[in-house]
């Protein structure tokens, strides 16, 4: 594996998911609220939406920081990876 490859392929899987996820939320907030409230056991999210327009400056960043997260960890896996393979690519 090659870190930079691998941390990239992450990052852009991440982002990619990270934009259909608020896609999601977007064209149907009720369906959404209730889907997330089913995986975390019933808890109630509703709460947590905004009264107001969404905010594309925090959809922006939080993937600008995810993307970098991922990145990191793609790239740190992938020489760890190659580090217990002996050295192979």
């Amino acid at each position: 594996m090659k870190p930079f490859a691998t941390g990239c392929a992450l990052a852009l899987t991440v982002v990619l998911f990270y934009s259909l996820c608020t896609v999601a939320a977007l064209l149907w907030p009720a369906a959404f609220v209730a889907f997330v409230g089913d995986i975390f056991h019933g808890m109630d999210f509703a709460r947590l939406m905004p009264e107001q327009g969404y905010n594309w400056r925090s959809y922006f960043s939080a993937a600008w920081i995810m993307g970098l997260w991922a990145f990191a960890m793609g790239a740190t896996f992938a020489w760890l990876a190659s580090r217990f393979n002996g050295g192979k690519r």
